[in-house]
């Protein structure tokens, strides 16, 4: 067996835990630590940020030959 095949297998194990419950866990600690609300705020000012940069990068771009 490949070494990268068994490092693979060894990181599948999951420390004996089942793949659903692995799962409900994650999901818990998600929930538990917000994580969803604050990916959605971080993406709402990401894109509120956006249309004071678009317009700093309007004015200051060059109007063309004079």
């Amino acid at each position: 067996m490949t070494s990268s095949r068994r490092r693979l297998l060894s990181a599948m194990h999951l420390g004996g835990l089942t793949f659903p419950e692995v799962c409900r866990r994650t999901w818990t600690k998600i929930n538990e630590h917000e994580i969803l609300t604050c990916a959605a705020a971080i993406s709402f000012y990401a894109l509120a940020a956006l249309v004071p940069f678009l317009a700093l990068v309007i004015a200051l771009s060059p109007r063309g030959p004079l």
